[in-house]
């Protein structure tokens, strides 16, 4: 059964960095942001939209999982309750072996990481907001690997994260 890694975090956390370099780390490997599956302008939550995100998630990682030019699939994005992960799961029709691993960080960190994003023209100061608002979801327990990302550099993180996933993958 081939892994299915779900990267999981607030906004700005480094959810899309951590996966770029980890799919560069795995021969084989897909990895599909879930913010890919809704680019619409403007942005809107609605019951219709997050119908058709969930749709197209499911409909491309199954797509991966199916494919046999893939041996691992990445799948990231802010989950910050387990009822998201659980209604993605729910629309798909492949099984892969699913590990949860969730990135986080103290609110500190988390406005020092979008201030220079905001500065650079890639985040909003409502994107700030959000992201605060989702934090105190993720003291839950997501199941998997959690590591707050404060004190540590991408690339040591997708270290920590591929090891992670080379110990699990055949459980």
């Amino acid at each position: 059964m081939k892994p299915l890694v779900f990267l999981n975090g607030p906004m700005g956390v480094g959810k899309s960095t951590v996966a770029t370099l980890l799919q560069q780390k795995f021969d084989r490997c897909a990895y599909l942001d879930g913010d890919w599956c809704y680019r619409v302008h403007p942005f809107r939550v609605t019951n219709e939209s997050k119908a058709l995100v969930l749709s197209n998630i499911a409909y491309l990682l199954d797509g991966y999982l199916k494919s046999p030019d893939v041996d691992l699939v990445l799948f990231s994005w802010v989950m910050n309750k387990r009822e998201i992960r659980d209604a993605v799961l729910s629309k798909m029709t492949e099984r892969g072996k699913c590990l949860f691993v969730t990135l986080t960080a103290s609110e500190e960190a988390l406005v020092k990481r979008f201030a220079k994003d905001i500065a650079a023209g890639l985040r909003t100061q409502e994107g700030l907001h959000r992201a605060l608002s989702y934090l105190p979801d993720y003291k839950a327990d997501f199941g998997g690997l959690k590591l707050i990302t404060d004190e540590k550099e991408p690339d040591e993180l997708a270290e920590i994260v591929k090891e992670y996933i080379s110990t699990h993958r055949e459980d």
